[in-house]
C-alpha cells in the first residue's frame, strides 16, 4: 500500500460524509484560538471538495467567527470508531464574501431558523424558552483550506500517513502510528 492510498480513502471518507446524515464524519471537532484562549467546538461539515477544503455553516456573531478573524488558522478532528480512522487538519480559515456566502443558504425555512436568534449564540438568557428569533439572517460559511493532514488507521497494523500541501497537490508520508 501507498501511502497516498491511505489518505484517498481518507478523502472518499469525507465527501461521502457530505451526503451521508449518518456517516460519522459529518460531525467535526473545529479548534481556533482568540485572545490567548483556544476553543474547540464540533460542527457539521457541509462540504468538502477534492483539494481537502471543509465549509462550515454558522452564525456570523459566534466566537468562532471572531476568532477566524483574530487568527485564521484552526484545527479540525474526525474520528470514524467503526473504520477506526482519524484525520486531523491544519487549515487557513476565512469567512467566504456576502454574496457567495448567500449562495449556501439552506432552502428549509427550519433550517434557516438557526441564524436568525435575536440574541447572539452565547448570551445569556433566563432559560431555554426565552430564546426569541427575527427575521434577520446571520448566516456565515467558514471555508477552511487544509496545508497540512495526518490520517491514522488502527488495525494489524496501525497505519499514519502525513501530508503538505505543494501548491494544487499533496505530498504524503509514512510515519510512525
Amino acid at each position: 500500500m501507498q501511502a497516498q492510498e491511505l489518505a484517498q480513502e481518507a478523502w472518499r471518507q469525507l465527501r461521502r460524509a457530505t451526503a451521508d446524515k449518518r456517516h460519522a464524519f459529518r460531525f467535526v471537532a473545529l479548534a481556533s484560538h482568540a485572545r490567548d484562549t483556544l476553543q474547540n467546538r464540533m460542527v457539521v461539515m457541509r462540504s468538502f471538495s477534492a483539494s481537502g477544503e471543509v465549509n462550515i455553516y454558522t452564525d456570523k456573531r459566534t466566537q468562532k467567527v471572531s476568532a477566524i478573524q483574530e487568527h485564521g488558522e484552526v484545527a479540525l478532528l474526525w474520528w470514524d470508531p467503526k473504520r477506526k480512522l482519524q484525520v486531523r487538519f491544519q487549515a487557513l480559515a476565512k469567512l467566504l464574501p456576502g454574496e457567495e456566502a448567500l449562495e449556501h443558504v439552506p432552502q428549509q425555512r427550519q433550517a434557516q431558523k438557526d441564524y436568525t436568534t435575536q440574541l447572539a449564540p452565547g448570551t445569556a438568557v433566563s432559560q431555554p424558552e426565552a430564546v426569541t428569533w427575527t427575521e434577520e439572517l446571520h448566516f456565515a460559511v467558514i471555508s477552511c483550506m487544509p496545508f497540512h493532514a495526518d490520517i491514522l488507521q488502527l488495525g494489524k497494523p496501525h497505519k499514519r500517513v502525513k501530508g503538505a500541501r505543494k501548491g494544487d497537490k499533496w505530498v504524503w508520508q509514512w510515519v510512525v502510528p
